[in-house]
């Protein structure tokens, strides 16, 4: 009897097994692993431009008689950077100087003719009139010597005018004139930057520039493998957004620049936020709270994290709490997914601008 109850079970076995449910396999879900490549790391074009560039002009007219610079020339505060015809400047203080010995002369006159009418007219010899005529000629007399020494001094401080110096050490940008011209007071003769104030010029895309703090680092690297890279600080964000192409433009200030980051130089630029990295995530794997699934742990499953976001990039938000890079977060099939939940193993898609992970079950295969 024994011995048939034994054969009777285990003859049942086998469909008792069968009957039983079985094990549902991992959720599939796709996930991306953030820190991998982020906002931080992009690296932006530029040009180092001087921050301070102005027009130098002569303070008075004349024709150019000398130009002693080129475009890139540098210079030393007080060198001359242009001459005016000094021929003609002389004349003009010469044509003064007379000006001003006739109205003295006229002035002379002026003054013995009212001393003689006054004479005159306590003796009743000439009518009031006439006194008030010669009283009126030495007063017009004496306003024309002031006229004419003013142009006097004019035309000496014209005669001083005539070279034109640089302000300041720096750079000549461009000439906008040649020898021969003929220029008036305020016409500008050169475009000079100032050699100790340069900055890079770079494009930022407006979102990024929205976010980022006033007192901003830079990692600046010359075009010229064999030249260090250089720090600068975010100076200004131009208020103008170019509409073509969604970017603002920055000015960094650049720290200690050497020599080699020449006006006119190529730069690129990158965010240096020390150990810190920008991170970022598509807007999709943000639930309430703010919060995301992160996928860990062997078997992998998934536990709900909450964050701290920062400003808005394009489709992407910055993570400024609650994630690390290297944290894998779920981007798709969040909704129907539970504390604790096993997903399936990650393959890596390559080619594309932020790598994606597809964590699916076993049996998909890796893309080409």
């Amino acid at each position: 009897m024994r011995a048939a109850l034994a054969f009777v079970a285990l003859l049942a076995t086998p469909a008792l097994a069968q009957d039983l449910p079985a094990a549902d396999p991992p959720r599939p879900v796709i996930t991306e692993i953030i820190g991998e490549v982020t906002p931080g790391r992009r690296v932006f074009s530029g040009m180092v431009e001087a921050r301070y560039e102005t027009s130098l002009a002569f303070r008075t007219g004349g024709r150019i008689a000398r130009l002693h610079v080129e475009a890139g020339d540098r210079v030393e505060k007080g060198a001359v950077i242009a001459e005016l015809d000094q021929i003609t400047l002389e004349q003009d203080l010469r044509e003064a100087r007379a000006s001003t010995s006739q109205a003295q002369a006229a002035l002379d006159y002026a003054q013995a003719s009212f001393d003689r009418a006054a004479t005159l007219r306590q003796r009743g010899v000439i009518a009031q009139s006439e006194f008030e005529t010669a009283q009126a000629s030495l007063a017009s007399a004496k306003a024309d010597l002031e006229s004419a020494r003013a142009q006097e001094r004019q035309s000496a401080q014209a005669a001083s005018y005539g070279k034109l110096t640089a302000p300041s050490d720096g750079i000549i940008l461009s000439r906008s004139v040649e020898p021969g011209t003929l220029v008036s007071a305020g016409t500008e003769v050169v475009s000079f930057a100032r050699g100790d104030a340069r900055e890079a010029v770079i494009d930022l895309p407006r979102a990024l520039a929205a976010s980022l703090p006033a007192d901003q680092g830079f990692l600046i690297n010359h075009h010229a493998d064999d030249i260090a890279p250089i720090r600068a600080k975010l100076r200004l964000i131009e208020p103008v957004t170019n509409s073509s192409l969604d970017t603002m433009r920055a000015h960094l200030t650049l720290e200690a620049p050497a020599p080699d980051y020449r006006i006119g130089s190529l730069v690129s630029a990158r965010l240096d936020n020390g150990a810190a990295e920008l991170l970022s995530l598509p807007e999709a794997a943000l639930m309430d709270g703010p919060s995301v699934w992160i996928v860990s742990g062997d078997p992998r499953k998934v536990h709900r994290q909450s964050v701290s976001t920062g400003a808005r990039l394009g489709n992407r938000i910055t993570i400024t709490g609650g994630l690390k890079s290297g944290d894998e977060v779920v981007l798709r099939g969040r909704e129907v997914l539970t504390e604790g939940e096993t997903v399936g193993a990650g393959l890596t898609v390559a080619g594309k601008a932020r790598p994606t992970t597809l964590n699916q079950t076993t049996q998909e295969k890796a893309p080409k």
